[in-house]
């Protein structure tokens, strides 16, 4: 089952991610013409913690740039990566993601920053609501 993802207003993006599948997001950094930045010379990282204040990562993702001229990058997480990871309390399948604040079992935030040594600059950011599963 893909991510589902909420464009809000405000730019930022937010997940539905289920527990214990593959987690895989490809993203193109455009610029403001929404033309492709070349990622040739720069690097990705992207982490999620369950409030901006953890000084500790709840995951790092795998982050790669997958065509340096495009702008293609790619996000994952693994299976069994993503079963580790503490879930709602129920299924969240049927909510409004917008309703779901931070600080909640099974909500976090999370980043996709692209760098290198001159500059950085945040892709992709928002929420990431984790849906449990049941077959472990």
């Amino acid at each position: 089952m893909p991510l589902k993802l909420f464009t809000n207003s405000d730019g930022t993006v937010d997940i539905i991610a289920k527990q214990g599948e593959s987690w895989e997001l490809t993203i193109q950094v455009t610029d403001a013409d929404n033309k492709p930045i070349d990622l040739t010379g720069y690097s990705v990282k992207g982490m999620m913690k369950k409030s901006y204040q953890d000084a500790a990562a709840t995951a790092e993702f795998e982050c790669t740039i997958e065509d340096p001229p495009n702008g293609v990058v790619k996000v994952r997480l693994s299976p069994s990566e993503t079963s580790q990871i503490p879930a709602c309390p129920t299924s969240v399948d049927n909510i409004s993601v917008a309703n779901i604040t931070e600080g909640r079992p099974g909500v976090y935030v999370y980043d996709i920053k692209v760098y290198n040594e001159n500059t950085a600059f945040r892709v992709l950011e928002g929420r990431i609501v984790v849906d449990p599963e049941v077959s472990k």
